[in-house]
């Protein structure tokens, strides 16, 4: 479908600009398919993921990182029904300094506002600081869990409204399995 518009307003519509052709000093557009930029980036990345739960291994962008992915992956392996969170440092945005948080669990408290808790005696009493805390929530924006297992407790509820709702839905959904882990 050819449509024209006036140059620059095409692409944030979802048109590609082309040639001038019968517009009145306007560029003519196409309007994307998006079955087409589904499979080109296919192609390109090796994985579809409205079609497949694996990532090929012979496509071309390398992993990051490959060695730090391995231990997480494979506790997921062993148990589908994990869901593993990493723990996350602070990046001071004036100085760009890494400030480092101890290990914590991730917890909520009556506003829904996400909290750290201090991890359990008998996790302290291990001295094993790559040892799993059992959590009731989660930071939403990064956690590991096998796709399959994710789609049967039903994913993220995409018209969550409340900033932060993600940290305490996931946990309430898996809370009678087993406890999330950090």
């Amino acid at each position: 479908m050819h449509l024209f518009s006036p140059k620059g307003l095409a692409k944030p519509m979802g048109l590609v600009e082309g040639p001038g052709g019968l517009g009145q000093g306007g560029v003519a557009a196409t309007l994307r398919d998006d079955s087409h930029e589904s499979e080109s980036k296919y192609e390109e990345y090796g994985y579809n993921a409205q079609l497949s739960d694996r990532i090929s291994l012979d496509r071309s962008i390398p992993d990051y990182r490959p060695k730090k992915a391995e231990p997480i992956l494979s506790r997921v392996r062993e148990d589908r029904t994990r869901i593993l969170l990493p723990a996350i440092d602070n990046i001071k945005y004036n100085t760009f300094e890494v400030q480092q948080y101890a290990n914590a669990a991730h917890g909520y408290n009556w506003g829904l506002w996400c909290m750290y808790i201090i991890p359990p005696q008998d996790w302290l009493d291990k001295g094993d600081e790559t040892a799993p805390i059992r959590t009731p929530a989660m930071i939403g924006c990064s956690f590991v869990v096998d796709r399959n297992y994710f789609g049967e407790i039903g994913l993220l509820d995409p018209g969550m409204e409340v900033y932060g709702g993600e940290n305490i839905e996931l946990g309430m959904r898996v809370s009678d399995r087993k406890s999330i882990s950090i």
